[in-house]
């Protein structure tokens, strides 16, 4: 049976591959006011989350027996991460970057941490997020919608830690209570229940969740630059 493609996922791939373009190109400085490069950082910065919920979509719950799946799915990402760590590592090693005992170190650390170069660490996510698919999917296929929803709104908290942690101990250590709940795992949970389970937002609501973040981007830059230009007016009168 051939799979029906599903439209709008097409589309949210397409957005995704825009935004990671326009978050890694170089943006000149000069003449440029700095909220310009942070308003495009800021709203480029998703295309991860979008990705990875479309994976979660297409993917979960596996419905096959865990090695086939895992022959399947990691294969493809498997061998061209490989090739690319081991290119990297070839080219700074004739560049005399790295000595032998240093690339022999990096090759028995390629199954732990993206060698070579750090941007292959999303490869290494998403090989870990193939390794956990079979592992959650019987929880996905005979839980109510309630029940997911409810290991979401726990994993959201923890997304939250970068702010609460300004006014809350907050325990971020394997030691912490929500400790398993963090990571892009859960985007990838999010995005099979937004796919099973779709629930139209109101176009308002949508265009709030677009404006706020942008509004209090704008003025907590503003407090920042002029933060900014206090001390440096107190340090040309000192």
């Amino acid at each position: 049976m051939t799979k029906q493609r599903i439209l709008y996922l097409d589309v949210i791939r397409i957005i995704a591959c825009c935004m990671i373009v326009l978050m890694h190109s170089p943006h000149p400085q000069a003449g440029n006011p700095n909220y310009v490069v942070v308003l495009i950082s800021f709203l480029s910065a998703a295309f991860l989350c979008l990705f990875f919920m479309v994976s979660g979509a297409l993917l979960l719950p596996v419905e096959m027996p865990t090695f086939e799946f895992l022959r399947k799915r990691i294969g493809k990402v498997v061998f061209p991460t490989l090739f690319w760590v081991l290119f990297y590592l070839v080219v700074q090693y004739f560049w005399n970057e790295k000595s032998l005992s240093e690339i022999g170190r990096a090759m028995f650390s390629i199954p732990f941490s993206p060698q070579g170069n750090g941007v292959l660490w999303f490869m290494y996510t998403l090989i870990g997020l193939y390794l956990l698919a079979p592992v959650i999917s019987p929880f996905l296929a005979r839980s109510s919608e309630k029940e997911i929803r409810f290991y979401l709104i726990l994993w959201c908290v923890t997304l939250c830690y970068p702010w609460l942690k300004d006014w809350l101990g907050i325990n971020e250590a394997p030691t912490g209570i929500l400790y398993y709940f963090t990571g892009y795992a859960g985007y990838f949970v999010l995005g099979y229940y937004m796919k099973t389970y779709e629930h139209k937002i109101h176009p308002i609501i949508s265009l709030l969740l677009i404006v706020v973040p942008v509004i209090a981007l704008a003025v907590f830059r503003s407090f920042l630059v002029l933060e900014h230009l206090c001390i440096e007016n107190v340090h040309r009168l000192v």
